[in-house]
Formats: C-alpha cells, structure tokens, sequence
C-alpha cells in the first residue's frame, strides 16, 4: 500500500523514509494511553509497531520499531506513558517491547506476500501481531515479576484491547486503502 507508493516516489530511499516515519509516528503517539479501566491502560504502542510495518513493509517497519526502541533506551520519553530509558526494557514490560521487532517483522513479511492488503489478512495479521507480543511479554514478564493474576486471567483480561486495536488496524487500512485509490 504505502510501500508501493513510497517506492514510486522514493526508489532506493523508501525503505529508509518508511523506517523514520515509522520511530517518528511512534515516538508521537505511542506514549498515548487511554484509560478504559484503572487496572488495565490502553495503549497505541502495539497498534502502530503491527499496523506501520503492514503497510510499509517488513524492513521499514522493523528498522522504525527498533529506532523507536533505540530512542525510548537513550531517555526519549517515546514508551507508554511518556515512560525512557532502559528501565522499561529490562523491567516487567520489557518482554512485551522487546517482542515488538520480531512481530513488526513477521506482520510487515506477511503484508508484502499478500497480493494485496485484503481486510481478512489485515484482521488476521493484527491479531496474529498481538498475540506475538503477548506471548512474548507474558513469558518475560513471570520471569522478571509475576502477576497476581494467571496467564489465563491476564490473556482474558487483554483480549478486549487487542480486539479494539486489531480493529483500528483493519480500519485504518480501509481508510487509507480508499484515500490511495482515490489518488
């Protein structure tokens, strides 16, 4: 989608201008947390790191993801709640951050092997997307400190955000997909 269009106007650049505007676009809205419930904050973080690689393709996205982390590990506040350095990395969250590479690349490789970003494949790769990061940050997480909660618990507690951020996925995929071929 994205990537194609970059690639027309950028050639050999585009990789690269995909990958700042993927650590730009984070480091701007991830730190944004929406709190639906006191226990449990709402975060874009996961959204953008599955839906930028979607779109731009798996290497400007894993190489935007991992500047975002880069920056977030150097004091920029960029992580959830304007949270920097590497505190977050190796503290409890740090699984779930540390996931966030190899699942922009995994959803960015199965973005580009899909003829086109059919809405099915978006919703899958979204939630696909998710539950990398999950499995990933839970595991971490029961090592580092383990919850009062079980991974059962924790996986129900989650499932309505991932389903709302899968959600927005699928939609800014429709909006963007009909602003592009309107173009």
């Amino acid at each position: 989608m994205f990537r194609v269009e970059l690639q027309r106007g950028l050639g050999r650049w585009s990789d690269l201008a995909g990958a700042l505007f993927t650590a730009l676009t984070l480091a701007l809205l991830a730190p944004i947390t929406l709190d639906f419930r006191a226990d449990l904050p709402i975060t874009l973080q996961s959204l953008l790191v599955l839906w930028l690689p979607w779109v731009m393709g798996w290497r400007a996205g894993a190489a935007g993801v991992i500047g975002y982390l880069v920056l977030g590990a150097a004091g920029v506040p960029v992580f959830s709640g304007g949270a920097a350095g590497l505190a977050p990395l190796t503290g409890v969250t740090g699984g779930y951050l540390l996931m966030f590479p190899l699942a922009a690349t995994a959803v960015g490789l199965w973005g580009e092997h899909v003829r086109s970003l059919k809405f099915l494949h978006t919703a899958a790769a979204m939630i696909a997307g998710h539950a990398l990061i999950l499995a990933g940050g839970l595991f971490w997480q029961y090592q580092i400190a383990p919850p009062q909660h079980s991974p059962f618990e924790l996986i129900q507690m989650l499932t309505p955000a991932i389903a709302v951020k899968s959600s927005l996925g699928l939609l800014l995929t429709v909006l963007v997909s009909r602003v592009i071929s309107h173009t």
